[in-house]
């Protein structure tokens, strides 16, 4: 099973949540008893993380027929986790009322407390659902207090189940009818009494984000900047986490984009800021979304530092850069075959050998010429690969609107075969302005040490491409530096750039760019991706290593 497991979590990182759910059929097929708790554990939590909830339903009603003690338990709450992100409360309710029922007499105190806070949660849904419905859900309410309430008596993790308190005793107050509970004063002061027992070098993101809530309760507005400002500001709020707590603003608090207080529609605008960047994330954005964003940013990123302390500010002028980069990314498509993939447009001066012009960027097994030998083309490696002959380019954000301007390929100026340097470099049929071009990197080193341990210290990078063939898409998210070769040794092959950024068949040949520069530092090229080195700084026993592969535009100039 681990294999299995390892598998399908490469293709996670390769392919976002369609990966997991292309891979399944060979973890389902590897269950058997024992069940392999380690490899059961490390599956469902990435993938929760991840937000892939449908494969994770799929797994874990797999696995809840083999497990047994406390992984059956383990395995039964991730099952609810992902029946309530999929809105099936019903089922999910039921599950962890049957579970609580178990676990009343045995159940270990965190199970307990995790089983409760579930239900509490399943049931906070069932308020909204009742709400939206125009019902007053007094009763749905009500019923999600009693959960919390007993999740916070077992003492487990309070400050969960205490800021959930929180934010339902204070809906019910603004609605006009009592909660069944204290007020969301008195329990905002017991969550922040909790919380003071916890030396705060040692909180987590939800201990941020559950005293942020406290001191929502309490109208305190500077300690809700702050503890929400070192909320999102941890390297481990992933992005699991800081959907929930804008479902949580948006849905119980009330708070939107356009909420007449400053403060409120800067929390959740912030926090939509944030998953852009959220570790873990997997997750893409189309021009759209960032136009949409881009646009409700640049108000509250003026007022941010002095809201939420130094180093808060949104990067407004950085998502601005980025859609001005799509502008330049293009789909190389065969509309004949149904063949695609992603390139970019780039000035022919910066290459070398230098080329007249503005041309295209890409990989030889997307685009390749009549230099190719039909042997080539036969292997599993060129399989997608499109002749220049048949050849399309579509820009899909022309001239940064949703707008497409479609160019023939015009002939093949220099390339090098996958086994290589992977690239092609073609001119188009048409003029080009060249401040369409996207700027190379010419640093020897772009991305700093190859030996930093700690994510926080790790470069990242964006990419911008067509997954799958369809929309142009920008991956953000979970784009951490795992490894590269951009370092003083040399090296007789191509340098190569390591990254965990998400990517999807169709993204071969994308923009590999700097998250700070905006500059193209690789030329994306494949999601199966092997260590670099066998003494890799993080490797760690049964570790798998998980990463895509760019071809560094050091090497494809030679520098």
């Amino acid at each position: 099973m681990k294999s299995e497991v390892d598998a399908l979590l490469s293709a996670l990182t390769e392919k976002g949540c369609e990966g997991a759910r292309e891979r399944m059929p060979g973890v389902l097929a590897a269950l058997g008893k024992p069940l392999d708790a380690t490899a059961t554990r490390r599956l469902l939590d990435e993938l929760r993380s991840q937000r892939c909830f449908a494969p994770m339903k799929t797994f874990a009603a797999a696995a809840v027929s083999l497990a047994e003690d406390g992984l059956l338990v383990y395995v039964k709450r991730q099952l609810a986790q992902a029946l309530i992100e999929l809105g099936d409360l019903g089922d999910a309710i039921r599950l962890l009322e049957d579970l609580i029922q178990g676990l009343a007499a045995k159940g270990t105190p965190r199970d307990r407390s995790e089983v409760l806070g579930l239900l509490g949660r399943a049931r906070k849904q069932r308020f909204v659902e009742a709400v939206n419905g125009g019902a007053k859900g007094q009763n749905e309410l009500r019923a999600a207090v009693d959960a919390y309430t007993k999740g916070f008596a077992v003492g487990w993790d309070p400050s969960w189940h205490g800021a959930n308190l929180v934010a339902l005793a204070a809906r019910a107050e603004r609605e006009g009818f009592s909660p069944g509970t204290d007020s969301a004063a008195a329990w905002a002061r017991c969550v922040l009494d909790q919380l003071a027992e916890k030396p705060q070098v040692r909180w987590e993101p939800w201990d941020f984000a559950a005293a942020g809530e406290a001191y929502l309760a309490l109208g305190d507005e500077k300690n809700i900047a702050g503890h929400f400002a070192s909320y999102w500001n941890l390297s481990n709020a992933d992005a699991f986490a800081l959907a929930g707590t804008e479902r949580q603003l948006r849905e119980i608090w009330q708070f939107s984009d356009d909420s007449p207080d400053s403060l409120p529609s800067s929390l959740v605008l912030h926090l939509a800021a944030r998953k852009l960047l959220a570790a873990k994330g997997a997750a893409s954005y189309s021009p759209g979304d960032l136009k949409a964003l881009a646009a409700r940013l640049p108000g509250i990123s003026q007022r941010a530092e002095a809201t939420f302390g130094p180093g808060s500010s949104i990067p407004v002028t950085q998502v601005q850069r980025l859609l001005a980069c799509a502008r330049s990314v293009c789909r190389i498509v065969d509309s004949s075959s149904g063949k695609s993939g992603t390139g970019f447009l780039v000035r022919g001066a910066d290459l070398n050998p230098p080329q007249e012009g503005v041309v295209v960027l890409t990989n030889h097994h997307v685009l390749h010429g009549d230099e190719t030998p039909a042997a080539l083309l036969e292997t599993e490696d060129y399989k997608g690969a499109i002749h220049a002959r048949w050849a399309r380019a579509e820009f899909h954000f022309w001239k940064g609107e949703s707008r497409t301007r479609t160019f023939r390929i015009g002939a093949i100026l220099d390339s090098s075969v996958r086994s290589e340097k992977d690239f092609t470099v073609a001119s188009l049929v048409g003029k080009i302005k060249e401040d369409l071009a996207l700027p190379l990197s010419h640093s020897l080193k772009p991305l700093g040490s190859r030996n930093f341990v700690d994510p926080s210290q790790r470069a990242k990078v964006f990419l911008i491409g067509h997954p799958h063939g369809d929309r142009l898409s920008f991956s953000l998210s979970d784009n951490e530096v795992v490894d590269h070769e951009l370092d003083d040794q040399p090296r007789e092959r191509p340098r190569r750039i390591h990254y965990r950024t998400p990517t999807e068949r169709g993204s071969s040949g994308s923009p590999v760019l700097h998250h700070e520069t905006l500059e193209v530092i690789g030329l994306h090229r494949t999601g199966r991706a092997t260590p670099l080195r066998e003494d890799w700084p993080r490797a760690a026993p049964g570790a798998v290593y998980e990463a895509n592969e760019a071809v560094a535009v050091r090497s494809l100039l030679g520098l």
